[in-house]
Formats: structure tokens, C-alpha cells, sequence
């Protein structure tokens, strides 16, 4: 009465029970800001405004020092100017797109992010290329500018390509269209 027949085995029971192997798929399918993408909203949200910042200020400072003329010229007064409101935009796009990844969980805010990777990368290159030949009617094209540009496309390419084939990723924002 009590035994259990041979055609009718009786289940085993795991000590561990069902939420050892949740979590155990749970770590197989990351999700959350955490991981590389953690580091990507650091960058967008921190490190890069204040490197950027910080490299204008820099350059600026470097250039005063090495030839004073340049404090008194027009020419480079606008440039200075432009270029720091044009640091503002690409500091506050930059926020706003780590700020989106951080506290959203909509597919939006990664293709924001995306989008701000691009402009605030390459593009910032490009702009920066403009203001020299609005404000001084040319720009010497050397390997600096050649580099920074490069860099900056290979690094939003590297980052776009992570946020559109990450497992954490995926699992974090939902997709609506």
C-alpha cells in the first residue's frame, strides 16, 4: 500500500529545488546596468564630458601659453567660444544618452545611445573641422585630427556593435518597435 510500484517511478526530489536552477538561468541571461554596460554609461555619463573638458581646456591653455598673439586675435576668440558651446551640446547629448541607458528599459534609449556614440564621437571631429575653417578660413588636416577621428568612429562602432548584439543588453531594454 505505502510502496510505489516499478511502472510509476516517484519524482526526485533536488535539496536545491527550483530556484537553484532560476538563478542559474538567470546567470546565464544577464540583465541590468552592469557589466560592460555599466562601463558605457560611466563613459557617457562621467568620463567623457570631463575628458573632452578637460583636452579643450588643455589645448585652449596650450595654445594661449605657446603664442600669446592668439589671446588678442578676434578670430580665435570666436573659435574658442564656439567650440566650448559646441563641447556643451556634445557633453549634454552625452549625459542625456547615459542618462537613458541607466534609468530607462526601453529599446529608445539604446538607439539614442547609438545615436549620441556617433555624434558625439566622429561627428564632434567633423565639427570641430567646420569651426576651424569658419572662424580661420582653413584647417591644417595633420594626423592628430586624422587620429582623433578614427579612434572616435572605431570606438562608436565597437560600442554600437555591443549594444546591438549584447545578451544583457537585450534582456535590459524591450524592444516596442
Amino acid at each position: 500500500m505505502g510502496s510505489a510500484s516499478p511502472e510509476s517511478p516517484q519524482p526526485s526530489v533536488d535539496a536545491s529545488g527550483p530556484s537553484a536552477e532560476s538563478a542559474a538561468s538567470s546567470e546565464a541571461q544577464p540583465s541590468g546596468v552592469g557589466g560592460w554596460l555599466a562601463l558605457l554609461v560611466f563613459i557617457l555619463l562621467f568620463f567623457k564630458p570631463i575628458r573632452d573638458g578637460w583636452r579643450l581646456y588643455r589645448d585652449f591653455t596650450t595654445a594661449v601659453e605657446d603664442m600669446p598673439v592668439l589671446a588678442t586675435m578676434s578670430e580665435w576668440q570666436t573659435y574658442e567660444a564656439a567650440s566650448w558651446a559646441a563641447f556643451a551640446v556634445f557633453a549634454a547629448l552625452s549625459i542625456y544618452g547615459g542618462w537613458g541607458l541607466a534609468k530607462g528599459r526601453d529599446w529608445r534609449v539604446v538607439r539614442r545611445a547609438i545615436a549620441v556614440l556617433w555624434v558625439s564621437g566622429p561627428v564632434t571631429s567633423i565639427v570641430a573641422l567646420a569651426l576651424s575653417v569658419a572662424c580661420f578660413g582653413g584647417f591644417d588636416l595633420n594626423g592628430e585630427f586624422a587620429r582623433m577621428f578614427v579612434l572616435s568612429a572605431a570606438g562608436a562602432a565597437i560600442w554600437t556593435a555591443y549594444l546591438l548584439k549584447s545578451v544583457r543588453v537585450r534582456n535590459t531594454y524591450a524592444r516596442t518597435g
